[in-house]
């Protein structure tokens, strides 16, 4: 083969390579998850990871001679044109088929700030290992009978090894004991989720030394900003003597506390929260 005719050959195969990439990409965009993700199904609750995109969309695969989109509880979805999504669960060596929209998007992944869904702890997500709840043990108790995971189905949940603000220790927790951090929109929605501190080292309740440099400034306008200039707790709009709060604080945090730990409250709802008559 003469070098233009190698030339040629090698812009077909880049063109090639360039649809194949397109197509894959066209494919995770529709299907909304991508191999190597954790995602949970949405019938079950169960975690799964996503192994592969199949080419082939619901109602064009058969599982057990029904077509994927009709079977079990699939049939309760609008899902015949969905992406067909190979996933298998923790620790196990088969696939499952499911349809995309079966999947929901898992959240829980390193690094992320997450809270203990029972003492409303804040956590952040330090490794996930590629187990079962159901084969670790901690002190001697598997970890799905480990206090309050007894009140969880959480055998076959992944783990993940979390780190609490408040101490800097690290625990194991089975993933459907952990809710992604996020701030919601309305205050009747995170009440029973708001933790209480004795001591907010720059809040402006008088506790403590007020910080007071361009920075903190700037951060208070910020947050004052976010909540329309009005008090966020409930059964209050003052919006007047304005102060910000720490839902959570840990010393030696300045700068580094992420908005959706703050909030907007009036003079005297701030001190109550802090104990102050």
């Amino acid at each position: 083969m003469n070098p233009f005719a190698r030339f040629r050959q090698w812009i077909r195969d880049v063109r090639e390579s360039y649809r194949e990439w397109e197509e894959e990409r066209r494919r995770r965009r529709e299907a909304g998850v991508s191999p190597g993700d954790r995602v949970r199904d949405g019938f079950t609750g169960d975690f799964l990871q996503v192994v592969e995109i199949c080419d082939k969309r619901a109602r064009e695969r058969t599982v057990k001679g029904s077509p994927l989109a009709e079977y079990d509880v699939n049939s309760q979805l609008n899902c015949a044109n969905d992406w067909v999504v190979e996933c298998r669960y923790p620790a196990r060596n088969e696939t499952y088929a499911f349809p995309a929209s079966r999947l929901w998007e898992c959240q829980i992944e390193r690094g992320r700030i997450v809270r203990d869904r029972f003492d409303g702890e804040t956590l952040k997500v330090r490794n996930v290992r590629n187990v079962v709840a159901g084969e670790v043990v901690v002190d001697g108790t598997p970890l799905p009978q480990y206090e309050l995971n007894q009140k969880l189905d959480c055998s076959r949940d992944w783990v993940a090894d979390c780190t609490y603000y408040r101490s800097s220790s690290r625990f194991a927790f089975p993933f459907s004991r952990l809710v992604p951090e996020k701030y919601p929109t309305r205050p009747e929605s995170w009440k029973e989720e708001i933790i209480n501190t004795r001591e907010c080292y720059s809040c402006e309740d008088g506790t403590k030394e007020r910080t007071d440099n361009s920075a903190c400034r700037s951060c208070r306008n910020r947050i004052k900003n976010r909540d329309g200039y009005q008090c966020q707790q409930e059964d209050c709009s003052a919006t007047s003597n304005l102060q910000v709060h720490h839902l959570y604080y840990r010393p030696n945090m300045d700068g580094l506390i992420p908005d959706h730990h703050l909030i907007t409250l009036c003079r005297d709802c701030h001190r109550e929260r802090h104990g102050i008559d």
